[in-house]
């Protein structure tokens, strides 16, 4: 589970996966991929949660996502609220990683 230790919480981008969730979406994952999780926040502790329940080799980093060039694998995250103003979901789209 996150930790809220110092959090200091913004006022969209404070909620975390349950471990529950990440369970339930393993059957989604493709397992000869590996995954990304490029919405790195040090709260948060959704790649051991996600890594509980896969094999995959999972890639958790604190980098730009709209930079950052996902060629050899699948993200499978839970973005921030506020990437709704930066259009996230059609840049996924456009660049067929969507898990």
């Amino acid at each position: 589970m996150a930790s809220y230790q110092d959090y200091q919480p913004s006022e969209f981008d404070d909620f975390f996966t349950r471990e529950d969730t990440w369970k339930q979406i393993t059957s989604f994952v493709p397992k000869n991929k590996k995954i990304y999780m490029p919405f790195y926040s040090p709260y948060s502790k959704c790649n051991e949660l996600l890594g509980k329940y896969i094999d995959n080799e999972i890639i958790y980093e604190d980098k730009d996502f709209f930079t950052y060039k996902i060629t050899d694998g699948v993200v499978c995250d839970n973005p921030p609220f506020s990437l709704k103003k930066k259009n996230y979901l059609n840049y996924m789209k456009t660049i067929h990683r969507l898990c």
